[in-house]
């Protein structure tokens, strides 16, 4: 694996899922549900050094070729040192998990005619956030409103003179508490946090599949209980209409989660700000919109989303390996949509579609006494 804190160290850098649900059961997660990188980065640190699992890794490496032989054999696995260019081999004893890697590159803008070099300020990209990008008292546009701009953005609100946030077409946000109620009551109660663990996912796994059929089956309701809570935030005078209101039902794209409304308190305060339109191309001082608006930056950020891609080709050479791979490459979108997590790539990891597809699993009762059941049967 790469060396970490490489890339994505951009202001705010958190979760955008419960670590209840990445958390490990055998450790289990016990604070609050979306965690700042510095969180996870010590609970990684703490599972890798409670089992011993510092001499398995290797960092500052990057995948370079899989390859399965034959059905049986172990995957050999091509690496090269990102410090020293070496090149090593490996037979990792699992290879059904590893047969293919991915790499995240930031997808780039679509523009037309000369528009990039026109702009002088820095434009950054969040995976590749520079250590020494100054943006204290600066007008900043960030060009995108997924997961990482909600994030991005109420992280330096505080210290720039003023942040934008730039999309071409509004998103579903939700928001609420940063917590879980159900662990907080069992933390109170002193229930084993193997047990809060399982309740907690549980419960998460309920709202879920409850939130995700009514987007479903009623879809006009769901909508509005999402831009309700954002207007919760914005007042009725603000134009959720044009910002928040997107043309398309709930889920049919990812939904980010807001904890506690930060997105939305930086708005109402003023330090931020969204603009809904399309650029025309960049200009000195900023950004030319399609509306005839610019606007003036002094930096911009380009969060775009990422082109995931697997590292190389990987020859698979078993038929069984190959059919099983395609088997997962060609499973419907609606499939993955319904039953796997909202953001996993699902198309890349095996393993995890094996879960998706896997029937639920059922509460077992014991099997009646020979008794009972003929006094079943006379009732």
């Amino acid at each position: 694996m790469a060396a970490p804190g490489r890339t994505h160290r951009y202001p705010g850098i958190r979760s955008d899922s419960d670590l209840h649900t990445f958390g490990y059961r055998f450790k289990p997660w016990t604070t609050a549900p979306i965690a700042s990188a510095a969180e996870i980065l010590k609970y990684m640190g703490d599972v890798i050094e409670e089992n011993d699992l510092a001499p398995h890794i290797r960092y500052q490496h990057t995948h370079h070729l899989g390859e399965v032989v034959e059905r049986g054999k172990p995957l050999t696995i091509e690496a090269i040192r990102t410090d020293t260019g070496e090149k090593r081999f490996a037979s990792p004893p699992t290879s059904s998990g590893c047969a293919r890697a991915i790499t995240a590159t930031p997808k780039a803008i679509r523009r037309s005619g000369r528009t990039w070099p026109d702009f002088k300020g820095p434009i950054v990209h969040p995976q590749k956030w520079p250590e020494d990008l100054d943006y204290k008292n600066k007008r900043v546009v960030v060009i995108g409103s997924g997961a990482t701009a909600a994030t991005l953005i109420p992280a330096m609100a505080n210290d720039c003179a003023h942040v934008t946030m730039l999309q071409r077409s509004p998103t579903y946000f939700r928001t609420g508490r940063n917590a879980i109620e159900i662990a907080e009551s069992c933390a109170q109660l002193q229930v084993d946090e193997t047990w809060i663990h399982e309740i907690t996912r549980r419960k998460i796994l309920f709202d879920q599949d409850a939130f995700t059929r009514k987007t479903f089956e009623e879809p006009e309701a769901a909508k509005k209980d999402l831009l309700s809570a954002v207007e919760a935030y914005l007042g009725t005078d603000y134009d959720i209409a044009t910002h928040f209101t997107p043309k398309y039902r709930p889920w049919r794209q990812r939904i980010a989660f807001i904890p506690d409304g930060d997105l939305f308190q930086g708005i109402k305060s003023g330090k931020a700000s969204v603009v809904t339109d399309e650029i025309d191309r960049f200009t000195e001082k900023g950004i030319l919109l399609k509306s005839g608006k610019e606007l003036e930056a002094d930096i911009i950020v380009t969060a775009t989303g990422f082109n995931l891609s697997r590292q190389r080709r990987h020859r698979i050479r078993d038929r069984r390996q190959a059919a099983r791979f395609r088997r997962h490459r060609d499973l419907s979108r609606h499939d993955v949509h319904r039953r796997a997590q909202p953001g996993l790539g699902v198309r890349l990891f095996p393993r995890q579609l094996d879960a998706a597809r896997r029937p639920r699993r059922r509460l077992r009762l014991p099997a009646a006494q020979p008794h009972e059941a003929k006094s079943a049967r006379r009732r």
